[in-house]
């Protein structure tokens, strides 16, 4: 049989045969720069090319084969597909609420729950010691008000323990949640009772450095890891489901952190808390399986997806250099789609950006995974967008069958590639925080703080000058979008009045200090028996000797932020008048000469929710003045192409400033001719890639808008 050698008698192409291809006259003639164009810098400083093959994927720090040996079942081997676990954020202060939202996951084959309480139990603050106002404020954003060990059992028992995974998330109180869950499942009674601690499978949430870097302070050397110590050993004798410790990057992440920060900060966290762990249990490398990673997803699809790939791998690195086994080295990981992405404007456009986080999440190899509801930007989310939220899971396992391939990003060069030099950038800030004496240390001195100020700051310029969109607030906004009926809101605001009324009437007084020296998580367990709060018991189990930080917290900020700020402005504009800010477009010369940046000026100044007044085709400048004569709107928009503004635009602009028009834009950046514009009265030009909301925000208050 004759040998087909069709493919052989094509020519060998190399890397270097295409980028000369591109810098080719065909290509782009007068052009040498193509290739530049098509590559990007990624916020870690790596650069992200057109095109990849198997010569960026050499390095020695990619192991194609590991993250599908990480994922084999000890005893078992390795099991085909990528089964995770769908678990529903639990987070709204009402209980009758979340009640209400247990009984409608229950419906969709509930695997996991994710008890996200309150902030301020999160930040180890008592509720009575706040004002009133403040409390209430704090109170009514995402979180449960738990109040008491009844409130956690009737909770619980809506729950098909063992075989609902149940992860907390207390923050500084998680010795005294760990507390009301033991009496919960123990003596507490009702449903819940019966069940047996060493079948619950989860997480205990405790995780000393985040929280840490959410407050004011940092607790001293002795107090840091008391609690995780403490957890471990009580997970180990009597919850060996349970996992202890937890590292969230969401901190972190939401303060505007890039990715190999991200995985720099986790595996100096976690890093830190296996040395505390061991000591505790003196486990060594393997205390590393008594601690969950948790990852915030932006719809970065491919990059969120090599991020996750990287954590597993350094993570895999790192504890088989302290001695753990290979079991040990397989990273628990959840991932939650991002609260730094959610939008307040145009709020269905989140839940396609959930579906796109998730999807993320899943090509990245997480095992349990969390998908926030599309309003949660307002506060606690409704029925509707957690069913939302849900079926995104749903339809992406049942109907888009992503369970039923291992690591389905395996083998591309880009992924690959990308994942290795995530790897890598990780790496070196772990080692950079670790030459800093660890994370304490960095965190205490200033460097991750202002490391994650830096990167904050050019994230922020990238939105600003829109190099980064965002879908209906910087890119395509909707000015005519419905008011949005948020119904668990005044839902949410009636129980914390209830919580906080019901503290009132309990013993809030701190409990007498024992005779004895005895175990804080018994002392938790007798605190709440005697009849105090959960929210005084956090308090007092969290108090510890403090190092205030002068650079204060880190504090989080949504994308969309500085955007809605400015819609909101414009809001109250319409609210207080009827009417929004508006400005007069001139549009000069043909419609098919102004068309484009008649279009660009209109998008433009949508996003800070100013409406246009469009003219006709405008052939002098007589005409743009009578025009706009008709509206004496304070600003003018000169719209054209450039051939017609250099006959028309300085003649319109004087005529417009000598009949009383108060500032003349013009859509397109200034070029030769600004010196003249500027003597007609040119005040500023409208452009892609300038600072939108600096712009827009000084518009706007010209427009008699108040910011």
């Amino acid at each position: 049989m004759a040998t087909d050698s069709t493919w052989d008698s094509f020519p060998r192409r190399t890397w270097e045969d295409w980028r000369r291809s591109l810098d080719s006259p065909g290509v782009e003639p007068g052009n040498n720069r193509t290739y530049e164009k098509l590559t990007s810098l990624s916020l870690d400083g790596f650069p992200i090319q057109p095109l990849y093959g198997p010569e960026e994927t050499s390095s020695e720090s990619i192991d194609r084969s590991l993250l599908l040996k990480l994922d084999a079942q000890p005893g078992k081997g390795w099991q085909p597909g990528n089964k995770w676990r769908r678990v529903a954020e639990l987070a709204h202060p009402s209980l009758q609420q979340t009640l209400l939202a247990l009984e409608d996951e229950a419906t969709r084959g509930l695997e996991g729950v994710w008890l996200r309480f309150d902030d301020l139990l999160r930040n180890g603050v008592f509720p009575l010691d706040l004002s009133l106002e403040e409390a209430q404020v704090r109170l009514a954003q995402r979180g449960l008000c738990l109040p008491n060990r009844e409130s956690l059992t009737r909770l619980l028992g809506e729950l098909d323990l063992p075989g609902c995974h149940l992860y907390l998330d207390p923050g500084r109180g998680s010795l005294a949640a760990t507390a009301l869950l033991i009496d919960a499942l123990g003596t507490g009674g009702g449903e819940a009772a019966g069940v047996e601690l060493k079948e619950v499978q989860g997480s205990l949430g405790c995780d000393p450095l985040s929280d840490a870097a959410r407050g004011a302070a940092m607790p001293g050397a002795a107090s840091l890891f008391r609690d995780l110590a403490v957890l471990a050993q009580w997970t180990t004798n009597s919850a060996p489901g349970l996992r202890p410790g937890m590292v969230s990057t969401a901190v972190f992440h939401h303060a505007g952190a890039s990715p190999g920060q991200e995985l720099g900060i986790a595996m100096a966290s976690g890093f830190a808390q296996m040395k505390a762990i061991g000591e505790a249990l003196g486990e060594g490398g393997d205390a590393a399986r008594q601690i969950l990673f948790s990852f915030p997803i932006t719809g970065d699809l491919f990059g969120e997806c090599a991020k996750l790939r990287a954590a597993r791998l350094m993570w895999a690195r790192l504890v088989g250099e302290c001695g753990g086994s290979r079991q040990a080295q397989r990273m628990a990981l959840h991932a939650r789609t991002s609260w730094r992405t959610a939008t307040l404007f145009d709020r269905g456009v989140n839940a396609l950006r959930g579906t796109v986080e998730t999807f993320a999440a899943v090509l990245g190899g997480a095992d349990a995974i969390s998908t926030a509801p599309f309003d949660e930007a307002l506060g606690p989310g409704s029925r509707f967008s957690g069913k939302v939220a849900a079926n995104t899971q749903l339809i992406l396992r049942e109907e888009s069958f992503l369970d039923r391939v291992g690591d389905p990003a395996a083998g591309s060069w880009y992924v690959e590639a990308l994942t290795g030099q995530l790897a890598e950038a990780g790496w070196k800030y772990f080692q950079s925080i670790e030459a800093q004496g660890g994370l304490v240390e960095a965190l205490c001195q200033g460097a991750v703080h202002r490391d994650i100020a830096a990167m904050a700051a050019r994230r922020r310029e990238q939105l600003a000058t829109r190099a980064r969109g965002i879908t209906g607030i910087s890119e395509f906004p909707h000015l005519k979008e419905a008011p949005f009926e948020h119904s668990t809101k005044d839902e949410a605001h009636q129980a914390v009045r209830k919580y906080l009324a019901g503290l009132k009437e309990e013993r809030v007084g701190s409990p007498a200090p024992p005779k004895e020296k005895r175990n804080p998580l018994q002392e938790a367990r007798d605190a709440l028996a005697d009849g105090a709060p959960l929210a005084l018991v956090s308090r007092n189990s969290a108090a510890g000797d403090l190092r205030p930080w002068p650079q204060g917290p880190l504090v989080g900020e949504r994308d969309s932020e500085p955007f809605e700020n400015l819609r909101a402005a414009s809001d109250e504009v319409l609210r207080r008048t009827g009417l929004r800010p508006r400005v007069f477009l001139a549009n000069l010369g043909s419609f098919r000469s102004h068309r484009l940046r008649s279009g660009f000026a209109r998008r433009f100044l949508q996003i800070a929710g100013i409406e246009c007044e469009l003219s006709q085709e405008l052939q002098n400048e007589k005409a743009a003045a009578d025009a706009w004569a008709l509206s004496s709107l304070p600003v003018v928009v000169l719209c054209g192409a450039d051939e017609v503004y250099q006959s028309l635009a300085a003649p319109v602009a004087r005529e417009l400033i000598e009949r009383g028009a108060g500032r003349v834009l013009l859509a397109g950046r200034p070029g030769e001719e600004e010196s003249e514009w500027k003597r007609a009265g040119i005040s500023g030009y409208l452009f892609l890639g300038m600072n939108t909301v600096k712009t827009l925000r000084q518009l706007l208050i010209e427009l008699g808008a108040e910011l």
